[in-house]
């Protein structure tokens, strides 16, 4: 479709999905961590290291869960797992090859080499408190955790519609919508705004080049 759209509304829309590449689980499990070591739990100052475990694993689309467990190690010490179980992409630069369903795949690591009952109560709550926030943060950037399908929303609803058809999208959108309310339908893949009903000069989820020097 060539039409795009430069309203303040689809601004704000492509201001949500800010991100041309999904997360890996790398990137994902050090972000949880560096907001969880900033916020000063008292469990992180026994903490000997954190680890991540996933650099090959991307989020393409936003049916997964994460959880953790909680466990002494063989040898030494309490570790605290964060998995993920869900749908994940294999990925290769500019093209998503596919989508697999996986029953378990983690993400990362935290250990501490105390091994009281205090100790293993603690990692557990941080296996509670890492979920938490990495909860927390997908719900906040949930367009950046979906490169898939469409979305479409409007400027008077909160809440918005996915599909993977662009015409079918299109016709649920304008029975919901009146004439005076603006709406956008965003590709999810390319982070560009692909219909609405106020067409104006184009406009993409990606930053202008700047002049070469």
């Amino acid at each position: 479709m060539s039409e795009v759209y430069n309203s303040d509304f689809a601004k704000s829309v492509l201001a949500r999905m800010d991100r041309n590449k999904p997360f890996s689980g790398d990137e994902f499990f050090r972000e949880i961590d560096k907001i969880l070591k900033n916020s000063n739990l008292p469990e992180y100052e026994n903490i000997d290291y954190t680890i991540s475990s996933a650099r090959n694993l991307y989020f393409w689309d936003n049916e997964f869960e994460i959880y953790s467990i909680t466990k002494y190690g063989g040898n030494e010490g309490i570790y605290t797992d964060i998995y993920v179980r869900g749908d994940i992409a294999n990925f290769l630069p500019k093209e998503f090859i596919k989508k697999e369903t996986v029953d378990e795949n983690r993400l990362g690591t935290i250990k501490t080499l105390d091994t009281s009952k205090d100790a293993f109560l603690d990692m557990h709550k941080l296996g509670a408190e890492f979920v938490y926030a990495a909860n927390e943060y997908i719900n906040e950037h949930s367009l950046n955790f979906i490169f898939n399908g469409y979305y479409a929303c409007s400027e008077k609803s909160a809440f918005g519609l996915f599909g993977n058809h662009l015409d079918k999208l299109k016709e649920r959108v304008e029975r919901a919508c009146t004439d005076n309310v603006e709406y956008v339908i965003a590709d999810l893949r390319s982070r560009k705004i692909v219909a609405g009903n106020k067409g104006m000069p184009s406009l993409s989820a990606k930053k202008p080049k700047g002049p070469k020097l």
